[in-house]
């Protein structure tokens, strides 16, 4: 455990029993102002006051300091003020950055509440927010102080109150004081920086500004190497959801769709949070994993802190169905094609042993453990979804469902309780209101290319125990991969 010393006289995050503590995280329920609550001294969440409560609940014990000592310096910044001003070009971040120049002590909160914290005097009213929201609190030092000017220097945020004496920053936190002159870097930036609590915590700080144009969710993926599932706003103008996308490269970035914490569950639609968890990794950010926010700055706060990645990999009931990645790594990187959107369901089961490329280049795989089931009428779409290959083992799914072929089309199972197959001629049938195409798949000792007659027919013949899917040339199957939805608004 990291031993944490701290004077009476510094400025820190505060606990539930307003005890000085390195760092926590703290959630706001959907619906309400109940609260849970994380730190580095615990394995779980726990029930805390609610957020309305502003002598008891953590993160309002620690910001009270801040506004009842005039001696303290703080800025606020967010892409949404506390007087509703909001600006779509700046960056999507939300953060507190509360310091006391005497004892060079600060905190530094990233959240994801639009409109909070309040400045002096204001106040602010959570029953206006019926979504779930995030709080991470650090407790900083000056060389922290001096990365989160960096940070924001990069970012360019939205900042709308700012109480730090000038000099001090212009001399110990250069960064800082000129973002907070509206000075910010105007270069392609996308950075990664490991940053400590003022006890020794490691954390990895990643952040980008607009001009860098990635996605930083899917960034943080691949240079942690660890596949992400993430918790973020997908709705648009608070009232549909909004069309986001999944990360399906080397490593993987799926959404999250159902989560609880304690007795407390919501779905997506009612989540503002922006929380990722991966093996080892769990992060926080004040930015979306949204199309629309490729061209906004944020920033991803990730720790390697083995309770709270599992205590936030429980809290996930299931993942967002339209978002997952449910293909062969073949198709990396390719959006799949509209009229498939929302066209299946995946199912933890061992993917065909043999896929094609685009190409209808045969390959030996089996990158994936996904079987999608379910297929929508419309695109005349005619396969057996409910066998699959286990090993060697040709086998069924054991709820058939949703299993019958759509429209009674004249495929037949091809595997039925590890037994001959009853068709051998298993075949996908793909109409798109285009020239039909079809396209069979066939394993004797290899594949045979019949002909091509108005397009491509390939008719293919299928060993026992094995099972092929193809495609036509140029266009992709009905699997889910790197499946992109674009957003015009984002919160």
């Amino acid at each position: 455990m990291i031993s944490y010393i701290i004077t009476i006289c510094s400025l820190s995050c505060l606990n539930k029993d307003g005890q000085p503590i390195d760092w926590y995280v703290q959630i706001k329920k959907n619906k309400g102002f109940e609260a849970i609550y994380f730190d580095q001294t615990m394995n779980d969440f726990e029930h805390v006051a609610p957020m309305t409560d502003l002598n008891l609940n953590p993160i309002m014990k620690t910001l009270n300091p801040v506004y009842e000592d005039d001696s303290l310096f703080y800025m606020l910044f967010n892409d949404k003020t506390s007087d509703d001003k909001q600006s779509s070009s700046l960056a999507h971040q939300k953060g507190v950055i509360a310091f006391d120049i005497v004892s060079q002590t600060g905190v530094y909160i990233l959240h994801s509440t639009p409109g909070w914290p309040n400045r002096q005097n204001e106040t602010f009213d959570f029953t206006a927010d019926d979504y779930a929201q995030h709080f991470l609190c650090l407790s900083i030092d000056l060389p922290a102080l001096q990365l989160l000017g960096e940070d924001l220097y990069v970012t360019r945020p939205q900042i709308y109150y700012n109480s730090f004496n000038v000099e001090f920053l212009e001399q110990q936190a250069n960064y800082l004081f000129q973002a907070s002159q509206n000075k910010y870097d105007k270069e392609k930036t996308t950075k990664r920086v490991d940053f400590f609590t003022r006890g020794g915590q490691k954390f990895s700080l990643t952040y980008k500004n607009s001009q860098a144009s990635v996605d930083i969710w899917s960034h943080v993926a691949l240079s942690h190497k660890e596949n992400l599932k993430v918790e973020t706003w997908l709705r648009e103008n608070g009232n549909a959801k909004a069309k986001s996308y999944s990360y399906c490269g080397e490593n993987t970035v799926e959404l999250v769709g159902l989560v609880q914490f304690l007795n407390y569950t919501w779905k997506e639609t009612s989540d503002h949070c922006k929380w990722g968890v991966g093996q080892t990794l769990a992060c926080f950010a004040d930015i979306n994993f949204q199309v629309s926010q490729l061209n906004r700055g944020g920033s991803v706060m990730c720790v390697q802190s083995p309770f709270l990645q599992a205590a936030l990999s429980r809290a996930i009931v299931e993942l967002d169905r339209d978002m997952l990645c449910c293909a062969s790594n073949f198709y990396k990187n390719v959006p799949i094609s509209e009229p498939y959107k929302h066209d299946y369901e995946c199912l933890d089961t061992c993917l065909f042993p043999f896929i094609y490329d685009l190409n209808l280049t045969v390959h030996p795989t089996m990158f994936q453990c996904y079987s999608c089931q379910k297929f929508t009428s419309r695109h005349h779409t005619c396969v057996d979804s409910c066998s699959f290959i286990n090993g060697s083992i040709c086998e069924e799914l054991g709820d058939r469902t949703n299993c019958p072929f759509v429209n009674g089309d004249q495929c037949v199972f091809t595997c039925e309780n590890g037994s001959e197959p009853n068709d051998q001629r298993e075949c996908i049938k793909i109409n798109r209101g285009h020239t039909g195409f079809v396209i069979g798949i066939s394993v004797a000792i290899g594949i045979i290319i019949i002909g091509v007659i108005v397009g491509v027919i390939v008719c293919c013949k299928r060993k026992q125990k094995y099972r092929k899917l193809g495609a036509k040339t140029g266009e992709i199957t009905p699997f889910k991969y790197g499946q992109m939805r674009l957003s015009m608004s984002d919160m």
